[in-house]
């Protein structure tokens, strides 16, 4: 019988397999152990599924719009002090995927409960597929925007009491990226390498909420809820 700690290395190894160097480079350092399964069965909303080619698109620093480019400070910070250092990379309609769900992620603007939740599935109408990614490659802060006609920043809803608390809500103006609108994605779009999303604010990795079929408003929601990563916290774009 394999022992616990043979176990562990074969998770690591296969999920850094998946997720190519950077990816077991984390699972290395931090001794995260993926779950590789869990009780409840899969639920999945009907939407729109996973597969579609990329439509994402390179912004050259200083060709985006005003929020493209304020979204691109927000990455940098002070990383552009040195001579040598470049902007960081941002791209248009990108497409989130979950792994596990099997189905893009939606911004439901048109949600009268959580407008802007970010869904793998939709339920609700007058939302976006499409999202805007800028990501600093030095430390992998990231800022992600819902496309659409109200363009607004994806957010951790780190307030939100019990098992609510880090919903991801497409809510706030680009003018106002604070803590709550930073993540880290180990993976940029684009890469064609799966991704983990982590929201620092939240200290939580991002997961579809797979087991949630008995209560619609949350099934296939995406939030910043588990401290390992596993197939329900695994994304591409």
């Amino acid at each position: 019988m394999m022992g616990s700690s043979g176990l562990r290395h074969k998770a690591r190894w296969s999920l850094g397999r998946r997720l190519g160097v950077a990816g077991l480079a984390v699972v290395m350092s931090t001794g995260f152990v993926a779950h590789v399964a869990h009780a409840a069965p899969l639920t999945v909303v009907t939407g729109n599924t996973a597969g579609t080619p990329s439509r994402a698109r390179l912004v050259p620093p200083g060709t985006g719009s005003a929020q493209v480019e304020r979204m691109r400070q927000a990455v940098d910070g002070p990383r552009l002090a040195a001579a040598d250092d470049l902007p960081s990379p941002c791209w248009t309609n990108v497409q989130i995927t979950s792994e596990a769900a099997n189905h893009a992620v939606f911004a439901e603007y048109g949600n009268p409960l959580d407008p802007g939740v970010l869904r793998a599935g939709t339920r609700y109408s007058g939302g976006s597929w499409g999202f805007t990614v800028c990501r600093n490659p030095d430390n992998w802060d990231t800022v992600i925007q819902a496309e659409g006609p109200q363009t607004l920043m994806v957010a951790a809803e780190v307030a939100y009491p019990g098992t609510n608390r880090g919903l991801l809500r497409a809510r706030t103006p680009y003018s106002a990226i604070g803590p709550w609108e930073h993540f880290t994605t180990i993976n940029p779009p684009w890469s064609n390498k799966d991704t983990w999303i982590f929201s620092p604010s939240a200290g939580k990795y991002v997961s579809v909420q797979l087991d949630y079929g008995s209560d619609p408003r949350h099934a296939n929601t995406l939030r910043a809820r588990l401290g390992s990563v596993g197939p329900w916290e695994t994304f591409s774009w």
